[in-house]
C-alpha cells in the first residue's frame, strides 16, 4: 500500500491563526461598544463564532500531503486521523490516521454517508442497494431543506435536483431523493448541500456504489 506522509503547514496554520485573532478582536471591540441587549449581544458573537471556528482549523485542519495515487498536494487535512477526502485531482477518496494517508479500499463500506458526488440536472440510480450491492426491494426518501432566498429558491433547486423533488416554502427549498435499498439496510445515503441548491451532493455509504453511480451519470467523485 502506497502512504504518503502528512505534514502541518505552517502558512496555512498562520493565516487561520490570524484570521482566528482578528476575528475575536472584532468581537471584543463589539461587545465593549454596541451591546445593550439580546439582539445587539448576537451580532457581537458572529465574529466570536468564526473565531473559534479559524482556530480551530488552525489547530487541527491546517495539514497538506501528497495524493498517495496521483502525487498531487492535497490540502485542509487534518493533523490527526482523516477519512472522506476526495483529491481534486484524479478524484479518488484517501484516509489516514498516525501522519500518514493512503487510497481509500475500493470495496469499504463506511459507516455513515461518506463517499459523494454532485447531482447533475438528471441522475439516475444504478440497480442495486446503495449499501450492499444486493437486490433493492423499496426506494427510501432522504430529504434537506435549504434556506435560500424565495425569489430564486424554485429554479435553483429544480435545475440541480430534477431526478428527485423539490417543495419551496419559507424563503428555502425542501429536496428530497428516493434511493433504492434492500430490506436490511435504511442508511446508505444523504443529501449534502455546503453551496447551496446549485451545488447538491448525493453522500453513500458504500465507495463501490459511488463509483457505480458515478459511471452511470457521468459525473466525478468528490
Amino acid at each position: 500500500m502506497n502512504k504518503t506522509k502528512v505534514t502541518r503547514s505552517w502558512k496555512t496554520t498562520l493565516a487561520y491563526a490570524g484570521g482566528g485573532l482578528a476575528a475575536a478582536a472584532v468581537s471584543a471591540v463589539l461587545f465593549a461598544t454596541i451591546v445593550e441587549g439580546a439582539i445587539t449581544a448576537g451580532i457581537a458573537l458572529i465574529p466570536a463564532v468564526l473565531a473559534v471556528i479559524l482556530l480551530g482549523m488552525a489547530i487541527g485542519g491546517a495539514a497538506t500531503a501528497p495524493c498517495p495515487g496521483c502525487g498531487a498536494l492535497l490540502d485542509g487535512l487534518s493533523a490527526g486521523s482523516n477519512d472522506g477526502d476526495c483529491c481534486a485531482s484524479c478524484h479518488r477518496y484517501v484516509e489516514g490516521k498516525g501522519g500518514e494517508l493512503w487510497l481509500t479500499d475500493p470495496a469499504r463500506i463506511a459507516d455513515s454517508p461518506t463517499f459523494g458526488a454532485v447531482l447533475g440536472e438528471s441522475f439516475s440510480w444504478p440497480e442495486g442497494c446503495c449499501v450492499c450491492g444486493e437486490a433493492a426491494t423499496r426506494k427510501l426518501p432522504f430529504k434537506l431543506r435549504i434556506p435560500t432566498p424565495s425569489s430564486s429558491a424554485g429554479n435553483a433547486a429544480v435545475s440541480v435536483l430534477s431526478g428527485g423533488s423539490v417543495v419551496s416554502s419559507g424563503g428555502g427549498v425542501e429536496l428530497t431523493i428516493q434511493v433504492p435499498h434492500c430490506g436490511q439496510h435504511q442508511d446508505g445515503a444523504q443529501l449534502h448541500a455546503p453551496n447551496g441548491p446549485k451545488g447538491v451532493k448525493v453522500l453513500f455509504r458504500s465507495y463501490p456504489y459511488l463509483r457505480r453511480f458515478c459511471d452511470e451519470n457521468g459525473v466525478q467523485p468528490g
